[in-house]
């Protein structure tokens, strides 16, 4: 019962892992596919042959609706209004903060996994320190602290090689993130709509609040776990030691 109580979390990390993975490449493909420019969806009733087109920028200028609607008059023949239009770089914009969330909620479950075994090192170092075993003790801290500095080490390599901004990961705060996963979620809100008539739009919107579902549940993870091993699991287990010891 103990080997599997100790084997289930490292699987379920694993699995996180692997999701998160298959996720980050699936949406960056998404990205890179996906031009700038507008996207008209269009009414059957106008004639047209497909449900959708995109109407690119030209020489990297940006285009923005109101140029778009007189573009697809001029190019196709079709009047379309403002509110058939959806410009493309916020999309594209908001796909790269769901994936980076998503890496930024699988790191709040390793470093839980690394804090509990921090945290463990140290509180074995305390019990061998009342034993009066010298080695031991320096051993178990010293592999506490760098555990803790490991932690440390990712996080940083998160925000200068994947540029992951700082206030989704919990050293920088991680309460200001409210701000963009309420704008994330409200914009697959407004797509749903959208992707139920067009496929394509549809995968995107999948893959993107898969990753928001993701983060938002590595959070609710997170939290009552990292309360219960930074209090609650350490307080106690001093206590056990405290009495141990003065058994003996």
């Amino acid at each position: 019962m103990k080997v599997l109580r100790n084997i289930c979390p490292l699987l379920f990390l694993l699995l996180s892992l692997a999701c998160a993975a298959y996720t980050t490449v699936q949406i960056g493909e998404y990205q890179r596919n996906l031009p700038g420019g507008v996207l008209a969806v269009l009414d059957k009733e106008e004639g047209a042959e497909q449900d959708f087109l995109i109407v690119e920028k030209e020489d990297g200028s940006p285009l923005y609706k109101n140029g778009a609607v007189e573009k697809i008059q001029k190019k196709y023949g079709i009047t379309v209004s403002e509110d058939d239009l959806t410009e493309l770089d916020p999309v594209k914009s908001l796909l790269s903060q769901s994936w980076k969330l998503y890496l930024a909620g699988v790191y709040f479950l390793v470093m839980l996994c690394i804090w509990k075994a921090a945290m463990r090192c140290i509180v074995g170092g305390y019990t061998e320190c009342k034993d009066q075993k010298i080695l031991k003790t320096t051993i178990r801290i010293c592999s506490g602290a760098f555990l803790y500095l490991v932690s440390v080490g990712i996080w940083y390599l998160l925000i200068c090689f994947i540029d992951i901004p700082q206030q989704y990961l919990p050293i920088a705060g991680i309460w200001d993130v409210g701000y963009f996963v309420d704008e994330i979620r409200e914009f697959y809100r407004e797509s749903e709509g959208i992707a139920g008539r067009i496929s394509y739009i549809g995968e995107i919107r999948a893959a993107g609040s898969f990753a928001l579902r993701g983060y938002l549940i590595a959070i609710i993870l997170f939290i009552p776990f990292w309360i219960r091993i930074l209090f609650f699991k350490v307080k106690r287990k001093v206590v056990m030691n405290e009495k141990i010891y003065w058994k003996k």
